[in-house]
């Protein structure tokens, strides 16, 4: 569905295993959520179902987007 550091989330912002996760030079996911302010910088209507699932998954706790997708997000829940 998505990612956040290539750490890759289905619909529900759960995290998926990958083949990666093991070559991944970064913060690991568990680390990753535990940071106070995790932003997200992301828009455009295509990525909405990806912004709402890092969302749901806790990934983002704050988001910059454009009115569309903002939108979107409020319209369906």
């Amino acid at each position: 569905m998505g990612d956040v550091c290539l750490r890759f989330f289905d619909a529900e912002g759960g995290l998926v295993d990958s083949p990666l996760e093991e070559r991944i030079l970064g913060i690991p996911a568990a680390d990753l959520r535990r940071v106070p302010r995790r932003i997200a910088i992301a828009g455009g209507r295509r990525k909405t179902a990806a912004i709402r699932a890092a969302l749901k998954g806790g990934w983002v706790n704050t988001l910059i987007t454009d009115v569309g997708v903002a939108e979107e997000l409020f319209m369906t829940e």
